[in-house]
């Protein structure tokens, strides 16, 4: 005879406890600005190399191009805005 449970799989999760407004101001907003970094130097890269530098550089050679300047940028704008979670004597 078989029995079933109601038991949750161990592979599920839970729902959260935390409402997605206060997860969301718990997130820096240095994250958002990493992610901008990020946008900005795919787009620019991905219009460069089809506009201004056609065939001139590798797949290898544009993703290497594209992950500097994202991480470039990251660093910068991250740099640039403040982070109000982090107390007002820290910065």
């Amino acid at each position: 005879m078989t029995t079933t449970t109601n038991a949750v799989p161990a592979n599920v999760v839970p729902a959260a406890t935390v409402s997605r407004v206060t997860a969301a101001a718990a997130i820096s907003p240095k994250v958002g600005a990493a992610a901008l970094g990020g946008a900005v130097a795919t787009i620019f890269w991905a219009i460069a190399a089809a506009v201004w530098w056609k065939d001139t550089f590798s797949a290898a050679t544009l993703a290497a191009l594209t992950g500097a300047t994202a991480t470039l940028l990251a660093a910068l704008f991250g740099y640039l805005l403040s982070d109000p979670l982090r107390s007002a004597g820290s910065q």
